[in-house]
C-alpha cells in the first residue's frame, strides 16, 4: 500500500510540474495529456465546445467555477491536479454548502461521470454542473 501511495506522489509531484502557469495552458496540457478533444471533453464535462474552445484559447475568459469544476470531473483529474487548475482559473472555495459539496464531488467521485455527479447534486436540490439538460 505505502509503495502505492509513494507511486501515485511521485506521479502527480511529476504532472504538476510539467504544467504551466497559465490557466488556459494548463487545460490544453491536461486534454492532451489524457487524449480528450474539444468534442470529447465536451461531451464528459456537459460544458459547449464554443467554451472549452474559448477557455483553451483566451487567458481571460470569465467562466464560473461551476463550469471549471465540470472539467475537473470530465477529465477525472486526481484531486491536487483539479485544484491546481480552480487555482490558475482565479477560484478559492468558499465555506458554503455547495462549494464544500463541489470540493466532495472532486475529491470522491472525480471518477465518476457528470451526470452521476449532477444526480447527485440534483437530488440535494443545487445547482448542476455543465449545461442544463
Amino acid at each position: 500500500r505505502a509503495s502505492k501511495l509513494f507511486n501515485e506522489a511521485k506521479q502527480i509531484r511529476k504532472i504538476k510540474s510539467e504544467l504551466p502557469n497559465s490557466f488556459a495552458e494548463t487545460l490544453v496540457t491536461h486534454m492532451k495529456r489524457k487524449k480528450f478533444t474539444v468534442e470529447k471533453l465536451s461531451e464528459h464535462s456537459n460544458v459547449g465546445a464554443k467554451t472549452i474552445q474559448r477557455m483553451r484559447s483566451d487567458e481571460n475568459y470569465q467562466t464560473s467555477i461551476g463550469t471549471v469544476i465540470a472539467l475537473c470531473i470530465g477529465l477525472q483529474l486526481h484531486p491536487l491536479l483539479s485544484q491546481d487548475l480552480i487555482q490558475k482559473a482565479g477560484y478559492v472555495f468558499k465555506n458554503t454548502e455547495e462549494h464544500i459539496a463541489y470540493q466532495l464531488l472532486l475529491a470522491s467521485c472525480y471518477k465518476n461521470s457528470i451526470h452521476e455527479c449532477n444526480e447527485m447534486l440534483k437530488s440535494n436540490n443545487m445547482s448542476l454542473l455543465g449545461k442544463e439538460e
